[in-house]
């Protein structure tokens, strides 16, 4: 049974069609409204701007609620409570402005059914199987981005190698992904003294495809980010 209510709960989150968040501490009321919600690995996550009172909210890891209503299909109106705690686990770019990935970090599942003619119904759903999806969804998107990253990002491999190696980037031929998963990558590249490998771990574990994707830029921007700086320092 617990099984069918959360896979109810996780097909509500994935088709909302509303939700709220409340965040406490924070001014928003429980009507503020949450756009881009989507479920990574049965993690809430969203997009919103850098400087918002969510994004600086989820940087502190304030506690919040967020209300999801359905339907999700079927006889029964589902509404879905999950509370935990906002995570900040990384930006990027949308249409020339930078976001924030926010998610929350899950502690308790609530969901309410109801059918016509009857009361509703509120029942608890065990985060574990709300949260537990396919075991093998993040090695498979792991393959995916690595495959990705050595056909589209070669020149950001090969100069993180060098930055790393200590050694101009002309000095490597080429560089790529020969492993990749929660806990960091691993690299070959090709060197002066042929062929070398090389393993980047990630500061926390990924628990998500997102959270992946944005350690992995992480690491490989970092490097360039620190040399932009020292250049407009004069370092």
């Amino acid at each position: 049974m617990n099984g069918q209510l959360a896979r109810l709960a996780r097909d509500t989150v994935e088709g909302a069609g509303r939700a709220t968040l409340a965040i406490h501490g924070c001014p928003l009321g429980p009507d503020s409204p949450v756009t881009g919600l989507y479920t990574d690995n049965g993690w809430p996550l969203f997009w919103c701007d850098l400087g918002s009172s969510v994004a600086v909210a989820a940087a502190e890891n304030r506690t919040a609620v967020l209300t999801v209503c359905g339907p999700a299909g079927g006889p029964e109106t589902a509404t879905v409570l999950l509370a935990g705690s906002l995570e900040l686990i990384g930006h990027s770019w949308v249409h020339g402005r930078q976001v924030g990935a926010v998610a929350l970090a899950l502690e308790q599942v609530l969901i309410e059914t109801c059918a016509p003619g009857r009361p509703a119904i509120t029942r608890p759903v065990p985060v574990s199987e709300y949260a537990g999806a396919d075991p093998g969804a993040l090695a498979a998107r792991a393959e995916l981005l690595a495959g990705h990253t050595n056909a589209a990002h070669g020149r950001e491999l090969r100069r993180f190698v060098a930055e790393q190696a200590g050694i101009p980037a002309s000095h490597v031929a080429a560089a790529w992904l020969a492993g990749l998963d929660a806990g960091g990558a691993r690299l070959e590249w090709v060197g002066p003294d042929g062929t070398q490998m090389m393993t980047a771990s990630f500061p926390r574990p990924a628990r998500t495809g997102t959270e992946l994707a944005l350690l992995l830029r992480g690491q490989l921007t970092a490097g360039q980010a620190r040399a932009e700086r020292e250049k407009g320092t004069g370092q």
